[in-house]
């Protein structure tokens, strides 16, 4: 449904119709982490400007919002502003 870089480009989140939200390594085309937390399908999500944090929309009529924390998150913090 939709699809997101990070600030920093090394990540990408994508939404789907069946209700997850996942997130990639776009250089490897490798999914990192599988968010399911909707009870229908999710339309949107998007990164914080810091990168640190996920939010999605779903028809459940939820917004959700995340800390990412995943081990293999490369640079989250690292989004070129000084």
């Amino acid at each position: 449904m939709a699809v997101q870089f990070s600030p920093n480009g090394k990540l990408l989140i994508s939404c789907s119709g069946d209700h997850t939200v996942r997130i990639w390594k776009p250089e490897t085309a490798s999914s990192l982490h599988v968010v399911e937390a909707h009870a229908r399908y999710v339309t949107s999500c998007c990164f914080s400007s810091d990168g640190r944090r996920l939010a999605s929309g779903s028809n459940d009529r939820l917004v959700r919002v995340w800390d990412l924390a995943i081990e293999e998150l490369p640079d989250s913090a690292d989004t070129g502003q000084q």
